[in-house]
Order: structure tokens, then sequence, then C-alpha cells
């Protein structure tokens, strides 16, 4: 039986556990630009967003969806927020 404490085999596999969720979540971070940027919303709806999030990206894990992310500029600059795109009303 794998307990807390001085086992270095508790410690091994709560660090393999640990690197997967961050790996998760940096995968998610990337999928849903909704995430690129600091929430201008209520604390309980933030959860509700990021539960929402981690339910579509597991429906992508489970069903092997992938979805095209573009995070870099035809430079090769890397693009963390959006561009907003100009209307043409003028």
């Amino acid at each position: 039986m794998i307990t807390p404490g001085n086992d270095d085999n508790f410690n091994y596999y709560l660090r393999q556990l640990r690197v997967k969720s961050e790996c998760a979540f940096g995968e998610i971070i990337r999928r849903w630009g909704i995430l690129w940027r600091p929430f201008e919303m209520d604390f309980a709806k933030c959860a509700h967003v990021i539960a929402r999030c981690i339910r579509l990206y597991n429906l992508c894990i489970d069903r092997h969806l992938e979805v095209e992310v573009y995070l870099t500029q035809p430079e090769g600059d890397i693009e963390v927020q959006p561009r907003i795109l100009e209307s043409s009303s003028t």
C-alpha cells in the first residue's frame, strides 16, 4: 500500500500524477480561448466556466476530437490574445 510520508514510491507516483494534471490544465488553457485572459465575471460563474471547459476537454479526449489551435501568426510570433477584427463600417 502506498502511503504519504518518507515513502519514495508514494512521492514518485504523486509527482507523476501532478505532472499529468499540470499538462492537462495547460492543454485546456491552450485549447479554450476564454481562459487566455482574466475573467471579468463573478467568482461563482468563473467556477462554472472552468468546469465546462474541463468537461468539453474530456469530451474531446473521449471522442478523439482534435480542435485546431492556431497560436502562432505567420511570422512565428506567439499570439496570446485573440485579435479584435476592425469593422469596415467607414
